[in-house]
């Protein structure tokens, strides 16, 4: 038969089993936060590659399709899109050259689209 286990018994296994995932909680704390700083004092070590990352952006690739701009709401879209890019690199809207834009396929089935659509709305509303 099983032995029984006293309330004193009981207690101390509880608490050395808190305490060693308290420790183990630390350990992983200090291993994230070691990480943190290993991954910052790298990234602030390559500047260079930051501007390399943001020159490769801006450069237009050949498989871009050209499509006519044209029309009072594509010049607002363009003047948003422009604003968004120069935000992300950190420089002023004239310095952004757009040459073309192209729509991404909607590769999302509509019963989807519904749903976030529905999300959405009912946020809103509230």
């Amino acid at each position: 038969m099983a032995e029984r286990v006293g309330l004193g018994e009981a207690l101390m296994l509880m608490i050395f089993g808190m305490a060693v995932t308290f420790i183990g909680l630390e350990i992983l704390a200090i291993c994230i936060s070691a990480l943190k700083k290993i991954s910052n004092s790298h990234s602030h070590n390559n500047n260079d590659n930051k501007r390399d990352v943001r020159e490769e952006i801006i450069k237009p690739t050949n498989d871009v399709i050209k499509t006519p701009i044209t029309g009072h709401d594509n010049e607002e879209l363009i003047a948003v899109i422009a604003a968004s890019i120069a935000a992300t690199l950190g420089v002023t809207v004239p310095e952004v050259r757009i040459r073309s834009i192209r729509r991404i396929p909607q590769n999302t089935p509509v019963w989807a689209l519904t749903g976030r659509h529905e999300v959405i709305n009912n946020k809103l509303q509230k």
